[in-house]
């Protein structure tokens, strides 16, 4: 028929408006919906703002979180209405750490991968759009990093790092831009998160698979040079010396504490000897008096048993002198 051979056919404009409806139908959907309970609806949701940056992506657009819907409007490429869907699309009540969002979306830009997911044939070198889209995933992290206190999305974020390094293809082209890709993101994590992810990193350069060897290898002359590890090691002696003063104070306030005690032992110690020595004063004063009370008592009756005894010698000599007349 002739609608068979004649498919429907638009110009710029009307295209333009039907993308620029989607966008819009999409951000209420999203202010309004969570899809979290609907994992499918948030994969095609994410494909679908995947499919609207590859349209017109370029070093010009703009990756920062939309403000409101009058500020998408204002947005003139379509990849920078989409970025600013994927900042929405990355909040936990679509999925737990925007886990959709940077494995779907954000992790296959970093390895330089087609838009479809597939690893440029080895007879072809990267397309230049790949490299634009992965500087403009790189910069959509930066600002998630800057935006979002979801300690779940940091952690998704930092697993980038080991991620695509375990899935970078075995090709030189690929390790070189692939090691980049980690190296940048490396050195926009928070440091106590970086510093983690590098231990991963360590520890592939110490496995048997000679691609991964390889692209470890290469990147820690970068890390030497960027990540002033120098610096970290000095604020970690800072740490501990700050540590061992601290303890060393607490010691020295445990000593004085130990001295207070000891000092207030004594006193209490000298207190009591005093008392003791009141009460012993005492005890032999009243015994003194007591002796002496006694001594006095048997002086009595001794001068008693004398004046008795003196009366009746007194009486026999009367008797004897009156016989005698």
């Amino acid at each position: 028929s002739e609608e068979e051979e004649n498919p429907l056919e638009f110009n710029g404009n009307e295209l333009d408006d039907m993308l620029e409806k989607a966008c819009d139908s999409l951000y209420s959907l999203l202010k309004t919906t969570p899809l979290s309970t609907c994992p499918e609806q948030a994969k095609e949701s994410v494909d679908l703002v995947r499919d609207l940056i590859r349209l017109d992506i370029s070093k010009d657009t703009d990756t920062t979180p939309l403000l409101s819907q009058r500020d998408m409007t204002r947005r003139n490429l379509i990849s920078d209405k989409a970025f600013g869907l994927a900042h929405l699309l990355c909040e936990s009540r679509h999925s737990n750490g925007g886990m959709v969002v940077h494995t779907r979306l954000v992790m296959p830009r970093l390895l330089f991968f087609s838009w479809e997911g597939e690893v440029v044939p080895g007879s072809q070198s990267i397309p230049a759009v790949m490299s634009v889209a992965r500087d403009m995933a790189i910069s959509f992290l930066k600002n998630r990093l800057l935006l979002s206190t979801d300690q779940d999305e940091l952690e998704t974020i930092a697993r980038l790092v080991p991620n695509i390094m375990a899935r970078c293809p075995e090709r030189s082209e690929y390790r070189h831009r692939v090691a980049q890709s980690a190296l940048d993101l490396l050195v926009n994590l928070p440091k106590k998160i970086s510093q983690a992810q590098l231990q991963l990193v360590y520890t592939f350069g110490l496995t048997t698979k000679g691609g991964l060897r390889s692209m470890t290898i290469e990147m820690i002359p970068t890390i030497l040079k960027t990540m002033d590890l120098n610096q970290d090691l000095e604020e970690e002696d800072e740490n501990k010396k700050s540590r061992r003063e601290k303890k060393k104070g607490s010691d020295e306030d445990e000593d004085d504490e130990e001295g207070e005690r000891k000092k207030r032992d004594k006193q209490n110690k000298g207190s009591d000897e005093e008392e003791e020595d009141e009460m012993n004063g005492s005890r032999r004063k009243k015994n003194k008096k007591k002796r002496e009370g006694n001594d006095e008592d048997e002086d009595d009756e001794m001068n008693g048993r004398r004046k008795k005894e003196r009366r009746r010698d007194e009486m026999v000599m009367m008797k004897k002198k009156r016989k005698r007349k």
